[in-house]
This record gives structure tokens, sequence and C-alpha cells, in this order.
């Protein structure tokens, strides 16, 4: 069964993965008080008419050969699409302010030119609506079917700070508008918490895959405290530098190589068969950590962190981190424990198994990410 629902998970290409989508709204207008939102999202999905909340990959979908024929027009003629389907997105999607609906219009569509139809392209609509009187907050409306939604907000010329992340949309709480109103601290707190966990269940499934394979190192409870206490302190280390911007590097070069990290773990339960955790394996598991850490901080960064609340954020980001680790082994960890497998038993009938699926969907990755490095 484990094995089947990791399997489940993998997506079968850059081309029909699914990401959230990212709304920053923005206040601002030279003669009346309007509100300026910029979308970013796969707008192939929406114009094939998928449900996005019913599916983890776009070629589970009915309508996936009318994903692929969208996905290889060109960005002009995807444009003018999408123009015409603007009424019927707008259905799906509103902005409120003091509980009424805001006209939107639409004032931009540009679509990534397409280079590599394995790659997914991301579509930016930018549209406005005038707000009513005395407005200092809306709230967004976004469909499930459309799938998960990032939001944003910018005040005139700031940094975007996260607002909300509707993992299957509904109804936003107020993202104010008004300059000067920082967001409080305690929701602050659990929007980053929560930002944490979700990154990591359901959207992290190389970072689940890689606590996995730590667990499928060992059921001892110190060995595998070991290993995952280094992996925290290490991807911390990387997480809070990059947050900081003392660090930068390479997206798709840190993906292949959160690819090929997951792999040579699965190697190693495979070729090793005593459950010891040795200072080399230690060594490696930390240098893992920091690799890891840049991949944590790749989706901080689309978030925004506040300047006002800076480290509040980042700590309340990485615990989230931390919780949703914990959530993805702690079950699978009690269950091993309370089976009591002897050393063979666990290693036959859970170590070698589990080791050789990681394996696999790895070494797919790693197949499937190199050709972003180069891109």
């Amino acid at each position: 069964m484990l094995v089947i629902a990791i399997v489940g998970f993998v997506p079968a290409s850059y081309s029909h993965e699914l990401r959230p989508a990212v709304l920053d709204i923005t206040l601002g207008g030279a003669e009346e008080a309007q509100v300026t939102a910029e979308l970013n999202f796969i707008a192939e999905g929406f114009l094939a008419e998928i449900d996005l909340s019913a599916i983890t990959d776009t070629d589970e979908s009915q309508n996936a050969a009318r994903y692929d024929q969208i996905h290889a027009l060109a960005s002009d003629q995807m444009a003018r699409l999408l123009r015409q389907k603007w009424p019927e997105l707008t259905s799906l999607m509103a902005l409120y302010s003091q509980e009424q609906p805001l006209e939107l219009r639409l004032d931009d569509i540009q679509v990534e030119q397409q280079e590599n139809l394995a790659l997914v392209r991301e579509t930016r609509v930018i549209f406005s609506a005038s707000l009513p009187a005395d407005s200092v907050a809306v709230t967004v409306r976004w469909d499930r079917q459309l799938g998960s939604i990032l939001l944003r907000s910018l005040a005139d010329e700031q940094e975007a700070d996260y607002s909300e992340f509707m993992v299957m949309g509904g109804t936003s709480k107020p993202i104010m508008l008004a300059d000067g109103v920082p967001q409080p601290v305690q929701d602050t707190i659990t929007t980053y918490l929560y930002s944490g966990i979700v990154h990591i269940i359901p959207y992290g499934l190389d970072h689940m895959l890689f606590v996995l394979a730590l667990l499928a190192t060992s059921i001892s409870f110190r060995p595998l405290l070991l290993q995952i206490s280094l992996f925290t302190i290490a991807h911390t280390i990387t997480l809070a530098l990059a947050s900081l911007k003392v660090l930068s590097f390479s997206v798709p070069l840190v993906e292949t190589l959160i690819a090929a990290s997951i792999a040579y773990v699965g190697i190693e339960n495979l070729r090793k068969t005593d459950q010891s955790v040795g200072w080399l394996r230690a060594g490696v598991i930390f240098c893992f950590g920091l690799l890891h850490g840049m991949g944590f901080a790749t989706v901080l960064q689309d978030f925004g962190l506040p300047q006002s609340a800076f480290a509040i954020g980042l700590i309340s980001f990485n615990i989230g981190v931390e919780i949703g680790q914990i959530l993805t082994i702690a079950p699978i960890w009690l269950l091993l424990s309370w089976l009591a497998l002897s050393g063979r038993q666990f290693r036959y009938g859970f170590q070698i198994p589990v080791s050789v699926v990681i394996l696999a969907i790895s070494l797919f990755w790693i197949y499937e990410r190199l050709p972003g490095i180069f891109a």
C-alpha cells in the first residue's frame, strides 16, 4: 500500500506538473482608488476545463489531450484564447471589498514563450478594479476547480508580503491594502506555520521521500533522531542564509541535486546491512540537509517574508517544515515499532522494497530535471 501511494504521487513530466497559482494584489491608481492584481498560473489547465482539485497530474484527466493541444500553441494564440475565456475565468474567481463583488477589468495577458514542450510555462494575467470609498481590504474567492493559490499583498513600491495559501480554493481572509497596516504577529505565525507544513504535505514529495529514506535506514530511535536532527540543523542554516539573500543558487541545479541525494540514500539503504549511523553517514546527511534547505528557500522566496516580522516568519516556516516531516514519518515509525520487526524482517519487509521504490522515483526525477539545468 505504501509503494502504491508513493508511485501515485509521481508526476509524469514537467509539462503536466501542477503548481499553485500566485496572485499579487496592489492598491494604487492615479485618478481613483483601485486595486490591481497580477495572476501567475498554468493557464492550460483552466483552458482545457480540467478540475485541478481532483487530480495530481493532468494526464489523469479526461481532457489530457486537450491540455497537450493547448500547451503546444504559440504564446500569442494562447493569449487570444485566454482573452476569449476571460468571462469564464471571472466566474471562477472574484474580488470583494466591503462584502461587494468588484468588477474586474482585464488589462493584459502575457504568456511565457514556449521553448521546450517538456516544461511547464506560466501565464501572467493583469487585471484591475475600482474600489468603493474608504476601502481598506479585499477578499478573494477562488474556485477549487482552479487548484491551489498563494495570495500576496503589495503596498506601493514595497516587496510582496505573503497573505494566505489556499490549498483547494475558498474565500480568503481580508487582505489589508492600506500602507502601514502590519499583519498581527499571531497571523504571521499561523500563516507561515501552515505554509511550511503544506510545502511538505502534500507539495514536497521529494523532501517526504528523503525523510522516508532516512526512516528506512533504521527503525531504532537514536539513529533516526540523529539523522533527523542533523538534517534539520543543516537545512535551517541554508534556509536562513538564502532568505537573507546571503546565498544564491541555480534552482534547476538544486532540484536535480536533491533528487540525487534521495537516490544516494536509497542506494546506501540497499547496500548497508546494519542500522548504524557512522560519522561518514552523519556528514553526508548534514550536507544533504544544506542542499534541501535551498529547496525550502525557493518556496519561501515565492511566499516572501514580511520586513516587520522577518525572523518570526522565517522561524515559523521552518517549524512548519519540521511538523510536516514529522507527520510524514511518525505514523510509519509507530506502526513499525508496534509490529516489533526483527532485523531481518525490517530489512526484507520494509527497508529493501521501500528503498527500491524511492531509488526508482529519484532516478526518474534526475532524468526529468537534468534538461532544466541547461535550459
